[in-house]
């Protein structure tokens, strides 16, 4: 019984981080130490975002406008954290810049014109492959099992990208996400708790699906790390979430190009 409310407690505590559901306030150290947790939080927010609009479905029958309402979804579960990250390493990419330059222009609070850029096709790309993938959703289980694999792939990344990738050299609050990922222990317990909830899409999802969204989960992380690296010289939380809107967004574009999801 200690365990399991232990379990629960950790869950919880990155659930109230990484999403707007009202579970509570917890500590960012909370959240930090629970961090392998990871892939269940994407995998609760693939079935959220699955069922709402398996419902919408059955209510609007202009599946454009129920993509639309799809990233009105994913904002508000989200609370727009990784899309911030997004728009602002984006600004870094469109600079040019490398070292405490590149860290500038990180830092600034405005938005420039390449994170606009970027939020805007992130935008059009996600409408656009959701309108397509929605003529897929001919069941409640196939919708939930395809936005189960795309946030699931997206919140592991992020976990990949933390692991593998140089702690901002500073006190920030992505520093103790980090650190916990690279500890022996979270990370067999990370992989253990992904391949196991990559067993239930085997009901719904074919090989090829399944493997691609691997191998995007696993090849995004290693790419984005060069790319921070080069420019920052280390991982923060912005660049995390770059890693995880790329991710959802590649996933979403797999999904509609692999015949029976």
């Amino acid at each position: 019984m200690n365990s399991f409310r232990r379990f629960a407690n950790s869950l919880r505590a990155l659930l109230t981080f990484f999403t707007t559901l009202p579970l509570g306030m917890v500590s960012v150290k909370s959240a930090a130490e629970s961090f392998y947790l990871i892939p269940l939080v994407g995998a609760v927010e693939g079935l959220i975002i699955g069922f709402a609009l398996y419902l919408m479905m059955l209510v609007i029958e202009q599946q454009l406008l129920v993509a639309s309402l799809y990233m009105l979804l994913h904002v508000l579960l989200t609370g727009g954290i990784h899309l911030d990250g997004y728009a602002d390493y984006a600004d870094v990419i469109g600079s040019h810049k490398t070292g405490l330059e590149a860290l500038k222009v990180l830092k600034d609070p405005r938005k420039g014109v390449f994170a606009v850029t970027y939020v805007a096709l992130n935008i059009v790309i996600s409408i656009a492959s959701m309108s397509t993938q929605l003529k897929r959703f001919t069941s409640l289980g196939r919708a939930l099992a395809s936005m189960y694999m795309v946030y699931l792939s997206s919140a592991e990344s992020m976990f990949i990208l933390a692991a593998i990738g140089m702690s901002e050299p500073y006190e920030g609050l992505s520093r103790m996400f980090s650190s916990n990922a690279k500890k022996l222990r979270s990370i067999v317990m990370n992989i253990v708790i992904a391949m196991l909830l990559l067993i239930p899409l085997t009901l719904y999802c074919n090989t090829l699906s399944i493997a691609m969204v691997v191998a995007v989960t696993i090849a995004i992380p290693f790419l984005v790390v060069l790319d921070a690296h080069k420019r920052l010289g280390f991982v923060n939380g912005d660049v995390l979430g770059f890693c995880y809107e790329v991710t959802r967004v590649v996933n979403l574009v797999i999904l509609n190009a692999v015949r029976g999801l």
